[in-house]
């Protein structure tokens, strides 16, 4: 159905049969469906993201799931979320409403309505919508785009919905998948559809500035009441994702992340170099090796191997060909056969264990290495100091922002495990512990040479303020 006559697209479908007024970015979001049937067609997804009260409920939804079936006869529409309240609430009646201005146009009526144990409407063509709290049983997996009878997923207030769910959606096959929501934190599959996997969805951002509709008072009590750089105000009136909800607490915000990569440091080559060989367990993560030079970082190599003999030799071959000595190595003390095979080979690398702790001062802060490392770390990257991987530089950007840290009991600060990351579907951050890894070991480098060597490149910066102070620069 690409290149439809004016008179049967989304748009036209919004204004002149459900009687509505639809705004410029409700109608980029609502377009991609006619892409999503007929000869030439592709699947679409649409992400969709904007906050309550600018009208998902009232008309993306409405119009995307009645044109579906004006369209497609015996189409199908399934519309979950994970809210009860929402959509008994919001979504079913936004369409029962609209339902009724359709009837008004249509010479047969589509009444067949059925509203327990969930909502569904029938038409006389054997089309039907079904609305239903999305849980982990059936109605969670199955449905299927058939021939005749083209399916239409719309997900509802996405945020909310858990990765253990999205996988069980993951086995549907519809023409079009439309998720809507409002913005939450930077985290899970709806984040990601507008950020790391934009490129797979068609991505449609709205806050309250872009409604007209919106009172200014309401604007305006919203930044008297939180700030506008506020995550609320952000989320609210901008349609921005949130760094962290009540009660999270993140090392880092997205923000701060991209503002290192867009005005990094000047790198400083001190001549120090070093690497850090993160390693999997039981092959379950990647093995990965980040090589730093002063202050720069990069992922020299990330792969998944279980043979641990494979292993050991590709890191030999990695500190030959980057012209790395024992000493200026270290890897994870956990994986503690593949360190013992590389010393045996004559790598005697450092061992690091990232739940070391001891009687030094920074464990009365950090709960261990890996916590000191990780939020030491991300100060750097808040104050530009380091230059951050580019090849794997949306990786980065999500293990940086995924990881929460907590306070003990006793006021020291700890990383969220990686178990429960895992858990909530998220990979390991295996990049960003061998970058910390890498961090974390002091560069003394500058410290070797004498103080006022000419050929030292902050020399000649710093002249003049030596020359003022009575130093003796000694060029």
């Amino acid at each position: 159905m690409a290149d439809l006559p004016i008179e049967t697209t989304t748009a036209y479908f919004a204004v002149n049969k459900l009687e509505l007024t639809p705004y410029d970015w409700q109608i980029r979001a609502l377009e991609p469906l006619e892409r999503a049937t007929g000869a030439n067609s592709t699947r679409q997804n649409i992400t969709v993201r904007c906050p309550n009260g600018v009208g998902k409920d009232w008309v993306i939804i409405p119009t995307a799931a009645l044109w579906w079936l004006y369209y497609h006869p015996k189409g199908r529409v399934a519309i979950t979320t994970q809210s009860i309240l929402q959509l008994t609430k919001q979504t079913i009646p936004a369409i029962e409403a609209h339902l009724i201005t359709l009837n008004k146009k249509m010479r047969t009526r589509w009444d067949d309505i059925v509203r327990s144990p969930h909502w569904s409407l029938t038409t006389p063509e054997g089309g039907s919508i079904t609305c239903f709290v999305t849980s982990p049983g059936e109605r969670a997996e199955g449905w299927h785009k058939r021939d005749d009878s083209p399916l239409l997923l719309i997900i509802n207030e996405a945020k909310l919905i858990k990765e253990e769910l999205f996988r069980g959606l993951d086995r549907w096959t519809p023409n079009a998948v439309m998720m809507v929501s409002s913005p939450g934190t930077r985290r899970g599959r709806f984040w990601e559809s507008h950020t790391i996997r934009s490129s797979q969805w068609t991505t449609v951002k709205a806050g309250l500035v872009d409604c007209p509709h919106i009172p200014q008072e309401r604007i305006d009590f919203v930044i008297n009441s939180y700030g506008k750089e506020s995550p609320y105000a952000q989320s609210t009136l901008y349609g921005e994702f949130m760094d962290s909800e009540e009660g999270e607490l993140f090392p880092i915000t997205e923000r701060e992340v991209h503002a290192c990569y867009e005005s990094p440091p000047r790198h400083l080559q001190t001549g120090f170099r070093y690497g850090f060989f993160d390693f999997s367990s039981g092959g379950r993560a990647k093995n990965v090796f980040c090589l730093r030079d002063g202050n720069k970082y990069e992922i020299v190599d990330a792969w998944r191997e279980t043979n641990e003999d494979a292993i050991v030799g590709r890191c030999i071959a990695l500190m030959r060909e980057h012209n790395l000595k024992a000493e200026f190595v270290a890897g994870d003390a956990a994986a503690k056969s593949i360190l013992d095979k590389l010393a045996n080979a004559g790598w005697c690398v450092r061992r690091q264990s990232f739940g070391f702790r001891d009687s030094s001062p920074i464990y009365r802060i950090y709960r261990s290495w890996s916590a000191w490392a990780w939020m030491e770390g991300c100060n750097k990257i808040k104050r530009r100091e380091v230059i951050l991987p580019t090849k794997c530089k949306d990786t980065v950007i999500e293990q940086l922002t995924k990881r929460k840290y907590y306070f003990l009991a006793d006021g020291r600060q700890a990383l969220e495990e990686k178990s429960l990351l895992q858990k909530e579907g998220e990979e390991s951050p295996d990049e960003m512990d061998a970058v910390f890894g890498a961090m974390a070991v002091p560069d003394l480098a500058p410290f070797m040479s004498p103080v006022f060597d000419p050929k030292y490149e902050e020399q000649s910066e710093h002249r003049d303020i030596l020359e003022n102070i009575g130093a003796n620069v000694g060029f």
